[in-house]
């Protein structure tokens, strides 16, 4: 970027923020009844949301639950690692668990999420597709579109 000018550079960061509302479009326009129905479950009065996430989804779902907490909402952030070595008593105290996975194939929230429904608590997949090896094992999917969706922008 160095060796750019500075309309050159502007172009770039004007070409990263179409690209990104592409997709922000994209994924507006695959909510559904699913998404609809998550919502509604943390917005209950009693609700307490459980975040769950590995990876870089991990720290949206870190991000998430800061949010949900200075809305005043309850909610806290569980890695699935922990989670499978004594951190699991927390899920007593959740009404909904969101598990963010890019792929929706994570091996470890596939390990934990029959652990969560024990507890008899709603869940709702984010990621890029509903066609992937957690759909089985939760109540809502908020698909949000492939990696790939530049050929929308």
């Amino acid at each position: 970027m160095t060796n750019l000018n500075d309309s050159e550079i502007i172009a770039a960061g004007g070409a990263v923020l179409t690209e990104g509302a592409g997709c922000l479009g994209h994924a507006a326009d695959l909510l559904g009844a699913d998404f609809t129905a998550a919502v509604r479950a943390l917005a209950a009065p009693d609700s307490f949301a459980l975040v769950v996430g590995v990876g870089k989804s991990g720290h949206i779902g870190r991000k998430l639950v800061a949010s949900l907490l200075s809305t005043g909402h309850g909610a806290s952030f569980l890695h699935p690692t922990d989670a499978l070595h004594g951190d699991l008593g927390i899920v007593d105290h959740v009404t909904l668990a969101i598990l963010l996975s890019h792929s929706g194939n994570t091996d470890e929230l596939l390990t934990l999420i029959p652990m969560i429904r024990q507890f008899g608590v709603k869940s709702v997949l984010i990621a890029n597709s509903r066609d992937c090896k957690l759909a089985p094992y939760v109540d809502w999917i908020v698909e949000i579109g492939r990696a790939s969706c530049r050929e929308r922008v």
